[in-house]
């Protein structure tokens, strides 16, 4: 979720496929299973942040993804973050993850 309202840049929470997550993983040799360790590998890291500025590329400048977090696991209807038609609630995404948020703009 692309994060910004009335703040100097747009940031990034961004989930992964938990299951390409652990076959990534497996490839580049990372021995880690858990998401909360896998998501800070540097290898891990390095891969997301190439796909975002891939993304960055198609965008105007004011745009662009300056900073993101990727969380250890997927937004879920049961965690509240999904509507029943699997659309995000940005709210409860901004508050839920507010210290996430918060420490992108530091």
């Amino acid at each position: 979720m692309v994060y910004g309202d009335r703040r100097p840049y747009p940031v990034a929470v961004i989930t992964v496929n938990p299951e390409e997550l652990q076959k990534f993983a497996r490839d580049q040799g990372i021995m880690a299973t858990d998401p909360a360790v896998l998501v800070k590998h540097p290898k891990i890291v390095e891969r997301v942040e190439r796909i975002v500025e891939t993304k960055n590329r198609e965008l105007q400048s004011y745009a662009k993804i300056k900073k993101f977090a990727i969380l250890p696991g997927d937004f879920t209807q049961e965690g509240g973050e999904l509507t029943p038609t699997l659309k995000v609630k940005r709210k409860v995404v901004a508050e839920k993850y507010r210290d996430v948020l918060e420490s992108l703009y530091r």
